[in-house]
């Protein structure tokens, strides 16, 4: 053997111990899945979001993935795992340890405001109903900073039995107008706000999600001024949007993540009417729609630090079109986000005495707006917002308690 084949061979056992060394990661033969903890769900609703199956091998690690999946139902609180002794030698049954959310429910929310945004303060109360082995309805009422809010959902979980989930929602929005009250006259069907979702498992922690959803907004009529009520000058219509997403969700928790990444990347297309002169200011108002595309990315990812703190980073890029009327105006969007922050577990999550989670977040995070007219004489338009935050939020059974305090700057440049 020549020097350098000897030398070659050293080199490559020097990379191939370590590896060799590494302890196997062990794998287990799941026989059976068992629920616990049930009240209102049913079993088949909880195995089919793990999207593990008996008769299979996983490794920790994919077990304690399929349980954080399972925890993201909105009416779970946690899911636990521990493994027992199967049927036969060298299988294993898991159980599946749930904590479920009351079918009552609270939300409250407190934001504090800045110069440009007003403070925002919610409460909701709803309730939710199980039937069936994979439906569930719920209702809500949401009321503080404005109107009440009424909002009725239905889910079907499990669909084909291939796990594919489909939900839709209708809700009441007032209009956010400057419009005087005088020249408009609002009812509850003008402000219904309808949205359906499908979402796909994939392999793992992938899914796929369409959305498709329809909104009210308020247009000039182009109907001829001296045939117009004056309570009509305005009149509402309705616009549309689609959205297709891919989805990557590691995270270990829904609301107080500790480690993983959760990723979004979609597409988005809305249909927005609007109202507008052809060819000029003394032409007749015209209504047409306008055909805006998005893009976007947003990706967020979970260090832990200790048992009870952790960081966070985030990025987010989006890119939008909006045409400007019936010329070939448009104007381009870009902004770009990024963020980090540290939170605290302020009671040890190992407890099981304790009233619920309680976490306190301290960040900050900064935007860069990039708007531009597709008109060599118009200048465009950048904006930096940066900005600071403190929250503290609390969760159990019966809801989420949110507060927030934000300190901003915007600078135009």
């Amino acid at each position: 053997m020549t020097t350098r084949s000897r030398l070659l061979l050293l080199i490559v056992a020097l990379f191939a111990l370590p590896l060799l060394a590494q302890p196997a990661n062990p794998r287990f033969f799941i026989d059976s899945i068992a629920v616990t903890g049930l009240r209102y769900v049913s079993e088949r609703v909880i195995v089919s979001e793990t999207r593990l199956q008996p008769g299979r091998e996983y490794s920790e690690a994919e077990l304690h993935a399929g349980a954080a999946r399972a925890a993201r139902l909105p009416f779970v609180v946690r899911v636990d795992m521990r493994l027992e002794r199967g049927g036969e030698r060298g299988a294993y049954r898991l159980i599946l340890e749930v904590t479920e959310k009351k079918p009552l429910f609270y939300g409250a929310t407190y934001n504090s405001g800045s110069e440009t945004t007003p403070d925002l303060h919610n409460l909701t109360a709803g309730a939710r109903a199980f039937f069936g082995r994979s439906d569930t309805v719920y209702g809500a009422i949401t009321a503080g900073d404005a109107e009440p809010r009424f909002e009725l959902g239905y889910t079907h979980y499990d669909l084909f039995g291939r796990g594919v989930v489909l939900s839709a929602v209708a809700q009441t929005r007032p209009f956010v107008t400057t419009i005087p009250e005088e020249l408009y006259e609002a009812s509850s069907a003008d402000e219904l706000v309808t949205r359906v979702v499908a979402a796909v498992p994939l392999r793992g922690n992938h899914a796929l999600r369409a959305t498709w959803s329809t909104w009210p907004t308020l247009l000039r009529s182009t109907t001829p001024i001296e045939q117009l009520d004056r309570k009509h000058t305005y009149e509402p219509v309705r616009g549309d949007t689609y959205e297709l997403a891919w989805l990557y969700d590691s995270t270990d928790d829904p609301l107080f993540p500790t480690s993983g990444s959760r990723t979004t990347v979609g597409a988005v297309m809305q249909n927005r009417p609007f109202t507008a002169h052809i060819q000029g200011p003394l032409r007749p108002l015209a209504r047409g729609t306008s055909h805006d595309p998005w893009l976007y990315a947003d990706v967020w990812h979970y260090w832990s630090l200790t048992p009870r703190q952790s960081i966070s980073a985030r990025g987010e890029d989006l890119i939008a079109r909006r045409g400007l009327g019936f010329s070939d105006q448009h104007e381009t969007f870009n902004q770009l986000f990024g963020a980090t922050a540290w939170s605290f577990d302020v009671w040890d999550p190992q407890r099981s005495s304790r009233p619920g989670d309680l976490r306190l977040e301290l960040g900050v995070e900064a935007l860069q707006s990039h708007i531009k007219v597709n008109d060599p004489l118009v200048p465009a338009e950048n904006y930096l917002d940066t900005g600071a935050h403190i929250a503290v939020v609390f969760r159990n059974e019966w809801g989420v308690i949110r507060v927030r305090f934000d300190f901003e700057n915007t600078e135009e440049r």
